[in-house]
């Protein structure tokens, strides 16, 4: 780029002439030059230089590097060349370096249809295996892969959810039957039933996916599984990727962050309707699931989406969930229930099992208690009749008529109908005899 050349003709005089030579370096003084005559040098760069190129840089936060002087050296080398403008695409842009002039915030994104929310996060505890995880993330992806296959045959939109898999160790000699190497997932998997021509190991060393189209629906690829470490976190986006399993917690903050993104892409860019394709999922092994909630918003902070947060729904399958052993019916023998249990921060912060008679009832203030908006309860005069029948008398004799109802209001009558709401029946009585004194039950 900066060695002297003559393939550039027609951006530089002719050689030989000092006179044009002259007045064209005084008309461009930045450009390069060299030797004793400082002679503008025939470059390549020069010839950037005369042009004023505009420079488009992609991922612009990583060319300023981590402190000021590789930003101001990387500024530096950008102004060299002249630029007409400097165009600047980043996820987390430096604001004390770059003019940020537009702001694409995830909201934006998620309007215009282009990503897949919530996150739903999945964990298994430490003393779960690796392939609990695993068969987790493959009933997923059999569930949305029944989701997409209804949903095609309703719209024509083809969809084939995919799962992305990051392991320990993906070299060779790296299978040490200790940490988790993508032969085993591969084995796994078929293990469980996965084909084998739909799992793809993708690293540095064997790259089984090479070119092949994995989203054109008339060849219609195979692959389901994609098996990696570290040569998917970045720069690789496949909007059928849906299920992100990482089988790496020693690193699984550095894997989240960098690779949440790779499931977040909307097919088409057009939401389906379907609430379980519309979204995407994480499943980690051997990770705490607040903290892997945590480490999913700093990865879509990384991406320039911290404005969806809120967006990341976390759920652990551990260790120290209860097993209730039921009866029923043959066709739900092997299903699996999972059932939510409520809790609440007791006076000291600690979470607790929500009780509702020591921590609502016993809360109420019931001194407080008012009846508004009553509805007039009266009791309607009931009557009842006395008739004497005799067969030889061709008419009864009937006696008058009596009332049934007594005319006084019986307390303790509306105050058992209140116990099921008021447990203490003193403040049952009290609320009717307010009741009564205010017109709202009479007779």
């Amino acid at each position: 780029m900066f060695r002297d050349s003559g393939r550039y003709e027609g951006f530089f005089p002719e050689d030989g002439n000092a006179l044009a030579e002259g007045e064209f370096g005084a008309r461009h003084p930045s450009l390069e030059r060299e030797g004793p005559e400082q002679r503008v040098k025939h470059s390549l760069f020069n010839v950037f230089k005369l042009t004023r190129p505009i420079v488009i840089l992609d991922e612009a936060h990583k060319a300023y590097g981590k402190n000021r002087g590789k930003a101001q050296e990387y500024a530096h080398a950008i102004s060299r060349m002249d630029p007409s403008v400097v165009v600047e695409l980043s996820a987390t842009p430096n604001a004390n370096i770059s003019n940020l002039l537009v702001d694409v915030t995830g909201k934006t994104l998620q309007n215009e249809q282009m990503i897949k929310l919530p996150i739903q996060v999945r964990t298994t505890g430490s003393s779960t295996d690796w392939r609990h995880a695993l068969s987790i993330a493959r009933e997923r992806l059999e569930s949305l892969t029944d989701a997409a296959g209804e949903f095609e045959s309703d719209t024509g939109r083809y969809i084939r959810p995919i799962a992305v898999v990051r392991a320990e160790n993906t070299g060779k000699s790296q299978r040490d039957g200790v940490n988790i190497h993508v032969e085993d997932v591969r084995e796994e998997l078929i293990n469980q039933g996965a084909a084998p021509e739909a799992i793809r190991v993708k690293s540095s060393e064997n790259d089984e996916l090479g070119r092949e189209d994995l989203i054109n629906e008339r060849e219609r690829s195979p692959v389901t599984w994609i098996l990696t470490k570290d040569a998917l976190k970045e720069g690789w986006d496949c909007p059928f990727a849906y299920v992100l399993v990482l089988l790496d917690n020693t690193r699984a903050k550095t894997a989240i962050t960098q690779m949440v993104g790779r499931v977040m892409r909307m097919p088409q860019v057009e939401f389906t309707g379907v609430e379980e394709l519309d979204q995407c999922y994480v499943i980690c092994h051997d990770a705490d699931v607040r903290k892997t909630v945590d480490y999913v918003r700093a990865g879509l902070q990384e991406e320039g989406m911290e404005d969806l947060g809120s967006h990341v729904n976390g759920h652990s399958f551990d260790s120290h969930m209860t097993t209730i052993r039921m009866k029923r019916r043959q066709r739900f023998g092997d299903l699996e229930i999972f059932l939510p249990k409520v809790l609440h921060k007791d006076a000291n912060g600690n979470l607790c099992d929500l009780d509702y008679d020591r921590d609502i009832l016993a809360e109420i203030d019931w001194r407080r208690v008012q009846v508004e908006n009553p509805q007039l309860v009266g009791a309607r005069p009931s009557t009842g009749g006395f008739a004497a029948v005799d067969l030889e008398d061709s008419s009864p004799n009937i006696e008058d008529s009596y009332r049934l109802v007594s005319d006084e209001i019986d307390i303790g009558f509306f105050t058992r109908h209140l116990s099921h709401l008021i447990p203490n029946p003193w403040v049952c009585a009290s609320v009717v005899t307010s009741a009564i004194d205010k017109g709202m039950i009479y007779v």
